[in-house]
């Protein structure tokens, strides 16, 4: 986190001092980069941005009226959307200039024709040293291409994991950056080097090559390559060639446009922090399946949370960010919830015990001290949670069993987890009126009269559920993951 707050100290300190710059009188030759300056942009009252690609990610609408209304044929997407953000918040117009290749795109923002040239160009040393390029704004680190199949190759054999695509026939564009990974990637692989992606296609198609990556396409490929997929003449896979040298997404900018870079990259932490990237990535992504541009095979952002630098997962080598664990996980390390299970791990598929639980409602209280006699045949006096304990017993909201012990270290089955959080709420004073159908449980036959009530309430109050919103066995354990998960929508349901 302090990295990111130097890095925006200086984007601000360098976009104020530059911005200061600006102020003067704007040049009238579009090669000067104080010509595309914000000021000077502001005082044009436009902001020109080059475009050429029809991709995913920045498209045209199709030109159906009728399905599409006033949207026919214009331009839309992740990027697009992301060019109109920079231009309501500078308060000017935004023009979009097309272009024939992203080679004349690119030329257009070096010799000043346009302010920046807009698409997920991929950040890299050779741009670096011609252009200005804005920070990262990829929010889920997509570093690969995917590789597609040949249902029917030459060699005839399928390609059935990593280690056979490293030894098979593999088509690539001559020339293109995906020719240059695949090479790094399978050196003894068989590299196919085509003039085209349609060559590659072709090569898929009539099984003269096992596998085949693609370079940038536009969206009538993209229909080609689906219809091939949906004949069965070409197959998927998980495979993908990775670019190690991956940097991220920038937007392009004439070389020594700092200013206008400076404020972009200022606005682009922003949304980024704020959540409004991902979302933008998300809504667009879905809006182009609405129109045909992708297949659903082709979505990425859905589902996906945002990973910041300082993600409170990072902390353990043990939590998969890309689980559905994260943002409920990232909440209890972040309000010291809950933490280390042992041996630096967070465990999160590990099983909660009675003491655990005990201990993060303890947290929330603000861990009040209790002096109260207990004696509980388990409990000594110097384990780490018996003033947990003596507050949980003082309260109310946890007692021992018949047998005189209290089973810190025994697991929690979920109709006892919806009885504790039942007694705490009431405890608190929060409202307990909720009433759900246990519904959720496999067997509502196997809940205790003693937690009946208590888990129609939790039912009601949309507190209990498992990963995938699977059934649960009233009697079956409870994870540590899964506990992040109910007192994440505790405090948010019910306290909240």
């Amino acid at each position: 986190m302090f990295k990111k707050v130097i890095s925006l100290a200086m984007a601000l300190s360098m976009l104020l001092g530059l911005t200061a710059w600006a102020g003067a009188a704007a040049p009238a030759d579009k090669s000067d980069p104080a010509y595309h300056s914000t000021e000077a942009i502001k005082e044009r009252g436009v902001l020109t941005v080059s475009v050429c690609t029809n991709g995913r990610h920045n498209y045209i609408i199709p030109d159906d009226v009728k399905k599409y209304g006033d949207l026919a044929g214009a331009r839309d997407g992740s990027v697009p959307t992301l060019c109109r953000e920079i231009a309501r918040t500078l308060g000017v117009e935004l023009e979009f200039v097309e272009y024939a290749t992203v080679a004349e795109q690119l030329q257009a923002a070096a010799s000043g024709e346009v302010d920046l040239a807009a698409d997920n160009f991929a950040i890299n040393e050779e741009r670096l040293a011609l252009y200005e390029m804005t920070d990262n704004f990829d929010v889920i680190g997509a570093v690969g291409d995917e590789v597609l199949l040949s249902t029917k190759p030459a060699s005839g054999n399928r390609v059935r994991s990593e280690a056979d695509l490293a030894q098979a026939r593999i088509a690539v564009v001559k020339g293109s950056v995906q020719a240059t990974k695949t090479a790094a990637q399978y050196p003894q692989a068989e590299l196919v080097e085509l003039a085209d992606n349609q060559a590659v296609l072709d090569a898929l198609v009539k099984g003269e090559a096992d596998a085949g990556v693609f370079t940038q396409y536009n969206t009538a490929f993209l229909e080609k390559i689906s219809q091939a997929i949906a004949r069965g003449t070409v197959a998927q896979s998980t495979y993908e060639v990775v670019d190690q040298a991956y940097r991220g997404f920038g937007l392009i900018l004439m070389k020594g446009n700092r200013e206008l870079c400076a404020y972009i990259n200022a606005m682009l932490y922003n949304r980024i922090e704020s959540g409004w990237m991902q979302e933008c990535f998300k809504t667009e992504e879905q809006e182009a399946l609405e129109r045909g541009i992708v297949g659903k095979g082709n979505i990425l952002y859905q589902d996906v949370e945002t990973e910041p630098a300082d993600c409170p997962s990072r902390a353990f080598p043990d939590l998969d960010t890309g689980k559905w664990y994260h943002r409920f996980v990232d909440y209890a390390i972040e309000n010291g919830l809950m933490g280390d299970a042992g041996d630096g791990a967070f465990s999160p598929n590990g099983t909660l015990t009675r003491a655990q639980v005990i201990t993060v409602l303890w947290r929330l209280e603000g861990e009040p001290q209790a002096t109260n006699a207990i004696s509980f045949t388990d409990v000594a006096e110097s384990a780490w949670y018996t003033d947990v304990i003596r507050w949980a017993v003082r309260e109310g909201i946890m007692g021992g069993y018949d047998d005189g012990s209290f089973g810190p270290n025994n697991p929690i089955k979920w109709q006892e987890l919806a009885a504790i959080l039942y007694r705490y709420a009431g405890y608190k004073g929060y409202d307990l009126s909720a009433k759900g159908d246990p519904a959720y449980f496999t067997d509502p036959a196997k809940i205790g009269s003693w937690a009946y009530e208590s888990v129609q309430w939790a039912c009601g109050a949309a507190l209990l559920e498992t990963e995938g919103g699977g059934m649960i066995d009233p009697a079956g354990n409870t994870r540590r993951c899964e506990f992040a998960a109910t007192i994440m929508r505790f405090m948010e349901n019910v306290a909240g």
